[in-house]
């Protein structure tokens, strides 16, 4: 509802209620306007980016995964190598070049696992000169998962079942989630060396922290704030993990080398309550941003 973005008032002649309701649905059609997936690629994804790249690949995992694929294959062209994207379930339709695999979510699935390896297998293939488009979009984090050596996929299920049901933030949960994957936490960038790495990101958390949405393939995750096991201990399931997920979860972070990468917040609340307010404007009212958070 437009209102969570802006509180308006109205300084013309005063509008029937049925005018506010179509005002009302005009604003909030031009708020998700502005944060659509595909058209958020095309906006973020240009020529220029692709100018150096000898080779594309395409990478990612989220709900929106399927329009993000299909918007950059457009841009990219004849550039594309190859792609796997882990989303909810298949697409009706084929896309050229993308193999799409259904993962699970909230807790990962056995697709969620095939996803990640397939995507390690296709990074694999990178050499120098070649650009890897990650794009990410909320539930990443379950839909692609590749579990580190000595991890097994209920360990993982029974960390997140836990976690939600003792009411873990989402950025609680996926600094756990960093300590276990080969993928998250920066994971994906180590694999996609020596590519260069281009993440589009579309928020799906307050505050857009870019190492939380989806785990964070490609962000070095920062160290500040409580381990992922102090976190356990603190809700009180802690001695209900697996003992290999409380050895990693209290471990130390890997250094690891990783390919050049940048990351560009393609859609978030901010950008739909900014629409909100252009929309707002432009049919008499006076809106007041009152913030996403």
């Amino acid at each position: 509802h437009p209102s969570r973005f802006a509180h308006c008032s109205y300084t013309g002649p005063m509008p029937t209620a049925t005018d506010r309701r179509q005002d009302l649905n005009l604003i909030l059609r031009e708020a998700l306007a502005a944060v659509d997936p595909a058209a958020a690629v095309r906006r973020a994804l240009s020529a220029t980016d692709l100018a150096a790249a000898e080779r594309v690949w395409i990478v990612g995992a989220g709900k929106a995964g399927v329009a993000m694929a299909r918007a950059a294959t457009e841009v990219v062209g004849g550039r594309l190598a190859g792609g796997v994207m882990a989303v909810p379930g298949q697409p009706d339709t084929p896309t050229p070049g993308i193999t799409f695999i259904a993962g699970g979510h909230p807790l990962p699935t056995e697709g969620s696992v095939r996803a990640g390896g397939a995507v390690a297998d296709l990074l694999g293939r990178t050499r120098p000169g070649d650009l890897v488009l990650a794009l990410i979009s909320g539930g990443g984090s379950a839909l692609l998962e590749l579990p580190e050596p000595g991890v097994s996929l209920a360990d993982l299920q029974q960390l997140t079942d836990l976690a939600l049901r003792a009411g873990a933030p989402i950025e609680s949960l996926n600094r756990m989630r960093w300590r276990l994957s080969q993928l998250k936490g920066g994971g994906l960038l180590r694999l996609a060396a020596p590519a260069r790495v281009l993440g589009l990101v579309l928020s799906d958390v307050i505050g857009n922290p870019l190492e939380i949405i989806a785990s964070g393939p490609t962000v070095m995750p920062t160290l500040a704030g409580p381990t992922g096991w102090e976190v356990a201990e603190r809700l009180g399931f802690a001695a209900d993990l697996p003992a290999t997920v409380g050895a990693r979860l209290r471990g130390a972070p890997l250094d690891i080398e990783h390919a050049s990468v940048e990351n560009r917040i393609i859609g978030s609340n901010k950008l739909a309550g900014e629409a909100a307010l252009v929309a707002a404007a432009r049919r008499g009212y006076t809106p007041v941003y009152l913030g996403d958070t």
